[in-house]
């Protein structure tokens, strides 16, 4: 008997190289028109907006549309038995094709020449050290870097393939303050 099946196994495998998986061969959701519920909120109340929607807002939203009257006809355990885990949250997101987006935006490109003028800056100082004699401790790095008093969230939860992904802001994501960090290039200070 082991023997035949040897012999079959070649043809077996042949068959199943020739069969293709099923394109959406995850779990099913278990509550597809509340689903459809929750994606038309992802995208067209919030998205449309330009509002941030992050996991966490999509399971309270799935919580939400389950406690509403007309839904628990239809699922009158629902919002006991939804867990919200993320797996759930994954496996709605390939459902929709949904993932999670960075925002977008147009950024400064550095000039091509940027190593090079690094360079000549370095044996520019080096120059004006041995030229005037300058101790070590006499020379400091300065930076100045901006902090941000409403650090706006730059991920959502957005169609996969978009070009341009907006997320709006309360407006107050330009003011900041700034920190100055120095260090000397000696060991004093």
């Amino acid at each position: 008997m082991v023997g035949s099946w040897i012999k079959q196994s070649n043809k077996w495998e042949k068959e199943n190289k020739r069969k293709k998986r099923a394109g959406n061969s995850g779990r099913k959701a278990f509550y597809p028109e509340i689903e459809d519920f929750l994606y038309n909120w992802i995208i067209i109340e919030q998205r449309k907006k330009g509002l941030a929607v992050n996991y966490i807002s999509v399971r309270l939203q799935m919580y939400k549309i389950l406690k509403e009257p007309a839904i628990q006809e239809l699922y009158p355990v629902g919002e006991y038995e939804f867990q919200g885990n993320p797996s759930w949250i994954n496996s709605f997101m390939k459902r929709y094709d949904l993932s999670l987006r960075r925002k977008t935006k147009i950024s400064q490109q550095l000039p091509e020449d940027t190593e090079e003028k690094l360079e000549e800056f370095r044996r520019f100082i080096i120059r004006l050290r041995t030229q005037y004699n300058y101790d070590l401790n006499s020379i400091f790095n300065m930076d100045e870097t901006p902090v941000w008093f409403d650090i706006a969230g730059n991920l959502t939860v957005n169609n996969k393939g978009d070009k341009t992904v907006h997320i709006r802001t309360t407006g107050n994501d330009k003011n900041r303050f700034t920190v100055v960090l120095t260090c000397s290039a000696g060991n004093k200070f």
